[in-house]
């Protein structure tokens, strides 16, 4: 598969969004031939593969993602992927958070700023339950 193939060319994506999609798509292919030479794939990189998505799906709805609901089986994501999910989300997620709200809100600076810190207040609660989840 090329970084640019047919499928993302053809679709119509924002200026903003069109670069991230390509970066991701370059590190998914990165991550890939990193496995190819070394026949291993590091630990956080397969789960922020397997719940990444999941991490991200949950903070776009305002939910904090401690504790992810799989096909029906709990799973508890990691610091790592929290705070890669996390990270993709405020680059390329943010706008679906905002069309969930209730009530509508301007693409602004201003408002990506002030959901962007509420994301961030999110995953530092997930990230403390984390650490009292190890304890328990």
């Amino acid at each position: 598969m090329s970084v640019c193939d047919t499928e993302l060319r053809d679709t119509e994506l924002r200026d903003t969004e069109l670069p991230m999609k390509l970066f991701f798509r370059v590190a998914e292919q990165l991550d890939g031939l990193c496995f190819e030479q070394l026949g291993v794939a590091s630990k956080s990189s397969v789960e922020f593969g397997q719940l990444g998505e999941t991490v991200e799906r949950y903070l776009s709805r305002g939910v904090v993602p401690s504790t992810l609901n799989v096909d029906g089986i709990v799973k508890r994501p990691s610091e790592a992927t929290l705070i890669n999910a996390s990270r993709r989300f405020n680059l390329v997620g943010l706008k679906t958070l905002l069309d969930n709200l209730d009530s509508p809100q301007s693409v602004s600076a201003r408002t990506y700023a002030k959901w962007s810190r509420q994301v961030e207040s999110w995953i530092l609660k997930a990230l403390e339950d984390v650490e009292l989840l190890k304890e328990s």
